[in-house]
């Protein structure tokens, strides 16, 4: 009830990939060990294939979590790539 939303038009090009997530991509752990959106950003910017592709092969790594230690957040994600020659 109290959570803010901002709505931001994006233009898309030939093969450009956007990626949408919840907090719990990010996983516990020591902070250097986190993946925060700075690594997320590395790791995407040059991630070849569709969108489903992507996201399947970044969702494989493993979360950086403490030995024994249940993730204490889902993991929500969207991926979105405009394909070359749409319009």
């Amino acid at each position: 009830a109290t959570s803010k939303f901002t709505e931001t038009e994006m233009e898309l090009h030939d093969g450009d990939l956007f990626l949408l997530y919840t907090d719990g991509l990010y996983g516990v752990g020591e902070a250097d060990d986190r993946l925060g959106p700075a690594r997320v950003a590395k790791q995407l910017r040059h991630a070849p294939g569709n969108a489903q592709s992507v996201l399947q092969d970044f969702l494989r790594q493993p979360v950086p979590t403490p030995s024994n230690v249940v993730p204490p957040d889902d993991i929500a994600a969207l991926a979105v790539r405009r394909l070359e020659g749409e319009n």
